[in-house]
Parts: structure tokens; sequence; C-alpha cells
């Protein structure tokens, strides 16, 4: 690892402990449970309700009971956001849906609130994620700056045994021509994932598409943030030997060769639903 991607960690994960309580005692207190087990699943987002008990018990904790998981945007292991159902589809929506859409058991999230106001916390999340179990990494937004996404390409690029599955976006484009970030990149360890396109709907309503960027679609998933989740949970969940025995573009790999069936009339495969993900009921 680079020096400066250890500065990123250090300073992501640095802060005065009188700080760190002061921010926590504005917080929910994390609900008492243990670590689920199983195959660790970071999700980037702008925070979650961790009190709620359904999501309480999906995520990754230490042997003291402790959540993995960090808050960019306040420096401190509680990444809750009271108002995260409020946040733009492009930023990935309502997180709290995302978590739920993750199977048990067999699964552990690790969640890390980034800042949207500041891009450089996407790349410092992913120098946390690398310090923890976690080897998949759901990037569940898109933007058409590219300069909003230098830095996380940068991490991206950095972080070779990591694996993201990237949403495609939800702006009927094909980004093939029109393209967003981090979709974009272009990077061997980037999965980039989408979601059916329904029928009769909207434009403005359809996931993106594009042959030469979208590595996969989604089985069940109703839009691009949605078919990322359910990629991560079906991998963990029925793939899980994959993730011991492959590292980042070798992993991606190994997915759509276990899950990716030929779609007739596309070039794009389909990453089916396994009887074994917990995210089969129609997400939200």
């Amino acid at each position: 690892m680079s020096p400066w991607f250890a500065w990123v960690f250090v300073a992501a994960g640095t802060m005065l402990w009188a700080d760190l309580a002061a921010a926590q005692g504005r917080k929910p207190k994390l609900p008492p449970g243990l670590d689920p087990g199983g195959v660790a699943i970071a999700i980037l987002s702008t925070g979650i309700d961790y009190p709620s008990s359904d999501i309480a018990q999906r995520l990754a904790r230490d042997g003291e009971g402790e959540l993995i998981g960090w808050d960019l945007v306040d420096g401190d292991n509680r990444p809750f956001n009271a108002k995260a159902a409020d946040t733009p589809a492009a930023w990935g929506g309502d997180a709290n849906a995302l978590l739920r859409a993750i199977g048990q058991p067999g699964r552990r999230v690790v969640p890390v609130r980034i800042d949207p106001r500041d891009p450089v916390s996407l790349a410092k999340a992913v120098a946390f994620v690398a310090h923890t179990p976690a080897r998949i990494v759901v990037v569940p937004m898109w933007t058409a700056k590219a300069d909003e996404w230098v830095a996380l390409g940068m991490a991206v690029r950095g972080f070779v045994d990591l694996l993201f599955i990237v949403a495609a976006g939800d702006e009927g484009k094909d980004i093939d021509r029109e393209p967003v970030w981090p979709a974009a990149f272009g990077h061997g360890n980037v999965l980039v994932v989408s979601a059916p396109v329904a029928q009769g709907a909207a434009q403005a309503t359809r996931s993106n598409t594009g042959p030469n960027t979208v590595s996969a679609i989604v089985e069940g998933a109703e839009n691009s943030r949605m078919a990322a989740v359910v990629a991560a949970d079906a991998l963990a969940g029925c793939w899980g030997q994959l993730v011991g025995r492959f590292k980042g573009e070798a992993l991606k790999r190994a997915l759509l060769a276990e899950a990716a069936k030929a779609r007739p009339g596309s070039a794009t495969p389909v990453i089916e639903r396994c009887s074994a993900s917990g995210a089969a009921a129609t997400p939200r």
C-alpha cells in the first residue's frame, strides 16, 4: 500500500477520544449484539438507522460487540443518519432499504457513511474498509461529474484486493455514450451492475444500460443501486467460497462465471438470484 493511502486511512480514523465521546453522545447507542458471522460486505452510504433491530442484527461487530463501521462526516464509528430516507437516489437513496436486502445468515455488513460534499471521503472510506474483514464493497451511487470521483478512482486502483460492485445509475442513459462515474472507471476490480428494463417504464425511471460498461444485469432488482446490493448478497450468500479463494478482479471473473447467465437478445449477462439469497423478497 502506498504512503498516500496509508495517510488516508490514518486521517479517516484519527481523532481525540474526547471528540469521539462528544460525537457519540449526540447519537443513539448501538443496540447490544454479537457479530452475525459470514462474509462481510461493506456498503458506502450517507448513513443508516442502526438502532432498528432488523438493521442492527445484520451489522459486523468486533469481539466486544462494537460496530465495525465508520462515519466520515462525524469521525466516529456511529454512521447514523435519521434522514437516510431523504437521500437522493444518485447518492444511494435510503440506505436502510439497501441493508434490509442483505440476507441472513451468512452475511454481515460493514457500514461506512461518506460525505457527499467531500469527494475525498470516498477514498477514506475505501482505506477504512481495507482494514476490515470486508473484501466486497458496494457503491450504490453515481454522478456525471468525473472530477467528483478522482479520489475514489485512485483508491480503487490502490486497493486491488477489493471487489467494488457499482451501480450503473438510474437515468435511462446509454452510459457507453453518456458516461457516469464510478461506473466509467473501467478498472478490473469494478463490477458494474444494472436492473432489468421494465416494459413500458418511463425513460426517467429506467436503469442505465451500455454493454461496454455494464458487466451484468441483476435479476429481480428494481433499480441499479439495489442491483449492486443484491449482487453482493448473492456473492456472499451463495458463492461465498469464491470470496475465500479469489480477490479483486479475479473474484469478479469468478462471480460472473458462476452466477451470470446469457440473456437472449442481449450482450449483457444476467446475475440470477439463488435459493440461499435472503434478498429474494421484493426489494424496497
